[in-house]
């Protein structure tokens, strides 16, 4: 869940982050298939 790394990456912007991470793991997404090949 995106969420996870969110509120991991930045606990103390946990709310913010909900809000980031809407738009982060939309970016992230590619990046991530493409380090699992």
């Amino acid at each position: 869940m995106p969420a996870r790394i969110a509120t991991a990456l930045r606990p103390a912007d946990a709310r913010d982050a909900r809000r980031t991470m809407r738009t982060s793991w939309r970016a992230a997404r590619p990046r991530i298939e493409s380090s699992n090949e």
